[in-house]
């Protein structure tokens, strides 16, 4: 008789049913407790961001740490930049806890593959600024940031009692920054209404979309999380925020703004959302092409080579199949094959279309070059942006970004597919450019070789630059 000894790994209904009733319980899950696989994806995306925000949120206010105007302010500015990156410490150290590389979390932060808050893209453009953003960004954070010291994952929730912490002498040396200036000449106090005004739609953004648009809060407050909804704290930023304007003796920049007896809070406008709903980075990949930049273009320019080093793009794009490119025709967007669902590596569904792409322009791909090293693919569901460094007459550093909409990145869909497709077209390309550029240095190739009428948009292009280096048109 043969016994086998293989283990067998327990049920997971009864492993669910625990979890749930430990977070009915309101207690804590902690990293050696069995937990879903979405919950545990949940909390890796949420921390990584919120690690990724501490450490770019660095910058803003570290810019300022030489040109502060006293030792007293600079040393203000060291602190709170010195708190940051140990926040950023802290949070990838609880990430690490849900089985997460910290080097990988890097690389994604860099790569464009995980976002951060998008606060810390919009400049400092004034020593007030830095109040400002005391003020407001951390003020909001401290809204976003207290409930999560309830969070149901105890590394989490342990970790923002200390950042908590931090974040609140943050907020009050912002303020006291502002109250000083306002008590000093009327340039400073115009100097902080300015920033005031800059300042203060970004930071409501900072609390994500309306609840009706996101798409991950109902899961994360279900799972506990976090505690509150977006618009729940946005309410309770503003309602914080409104007395202590009048005290500091600065304007809100929101003709709607005032109390609502009835409700007990105050109204105010809504954020323009299509700031936040922009494209992000779902992918970024970087090549370095031993080739003169020129050369590249030409190759984006022109389609005679699709046909036999395109294989994938030309059963996407039938039409680029015969020869032409689709910047030969102006406005002119190439047609999807009969077969083909989407902008993908096999022809398959791709993802959510992008708002504003009408149903003419849906299943088209569109090519723009914006002069001098730019080009721009758009197809319905993302956006393909290369950038061009010339390195040296015979090499270019090529930076190409994958641009979708903001809930396909933070939702960690499957962009791979997308990417491959023109990831394979890149290198291909790439691969004849180098293949090309031995002959740039031939004396037959001194004016830049011979074009056919169908190739005016590259001799326009030649011209363009003739024109600029100064040397006779073609």
């Amino acid at each position: 008789m043969t016994t086998s000894h293989s283990a067998e790994a327990p049920a997971e209904e009864p492993l669910q049913e625990h979890f749930d009733a430990t977070i009915s319980r309101d207690q804590r899950i902690e990293p050696r407790d069995w937990m879903p696989e979405g919950y545990r994806k949940t909390l890796i995306r949420q921390i990584a961001q919120h690690a990724h925000s501490e450490i770019i949120g660095m910058q803003p206010e570290g810019e300022w740490i030489t040109r502060a105007p006293s030792l007293r302010r600079k040393a203000i500015l060291f602190a709170k930049v010195q708190d940051e990156a140990g926040h950023g410490l802290y949070l990838y150290s609880a990430a690490e806890t849900l089985g997460a590389d910290r080097a990988d979390l890097t690389d994604r932060l860099i790569e464009g593959r995980q976002k951060y808050s998008s606060i810390f893209n919009y400049p400092t453009m004034s020593f007030a600024d830095v109040g400002v953003i005391g003020w407001f960004v951390d003020g909001a954070a401290i809204c976003n940031q207290v409930p999560l010291c309830r969070s149901s994952y105890g590394p989490y929730a342990r970790a923002m009692v200390r950042v908590c912490k931090e974040e609140s002498f943050h907020q009050r040396q912002g303020y006291e920054l502002l109250m000083t200036m306002m008590r000093g000449t009327e340039a400073q106090r115009e100097m902080v209404q300015d920033a005031v005004n800059r300042w203060w739609w970004p930071s409501l953004m900072m609390f994500g979309p309306p609840d009706e648009n996101s798409p991950n809060s109902a899961q994360s407050m279900a799972w506990k999380i976090k505690r509150h909804s977006n618009d729940e704290l946005r309410q309770r930023f503003v309602d914080m925020t409104v007395p202590q304007a009048e005290k500091l003796g600065v304007t809100l920049p929101d003709a709607e703004l005032r109390w609502n007896a009835e409700r007990g809070h105050h109204d105010f406008g809504t954020p323009d959302w299509s700031e936040l709903m922009r494209l992000q980075v779902g992918r970024r990949i970087t090549y370095d092409v031993r080739a003169n930049w020129k050369l590249i273009i030409e190759n984006f320019m022109e389609c005679y080579h699709c046909a036999t080093i395109h294989p994938e793009l030309t059963e996407v794009l039938p039409e680029f199949a015969d020869g032409y490119a689709a910047q030969y025709y102006v406005g002119h967007g190439a047609e999807f094959g009969e077969d083909v669902q989407g902008f993908t590596v096999d022809g398959s569904e791709g993802l959510d279309r992008i708002p504003g792409v009408a149903e003419e322009q849906d299943r088209r791909y569109y090519a723009i070059t914006v002069k001098p090293q730019v080009f721009i693919n758009l197809v319905p569901d993302h956006v393909i942006f290369h950038r061009m460094y010339p390195m040296a007459v015979d090499r270019t550093i090529v930076e190409c970004d994958w641009l979708y909409l903001p809930h396909v990145v933070e939702s960690g869909k499957d962009v791979s597919r997308s990417v491959e497709l023109f990831d394979r077209v890149n290198r291909q390309d790439f691969e004849a450019c180098e293949r090309t550029q031995p002959g740039m240095g031939s004396r037959m190739y001194a004016k830049g070789g011979v074009l056919v009428p169908s190739e005016h948009h590259i001799g326009a292009f030649h011209d363009w630059v003739n024109e600029r280096l100064g040397a006779p048109l073609s």
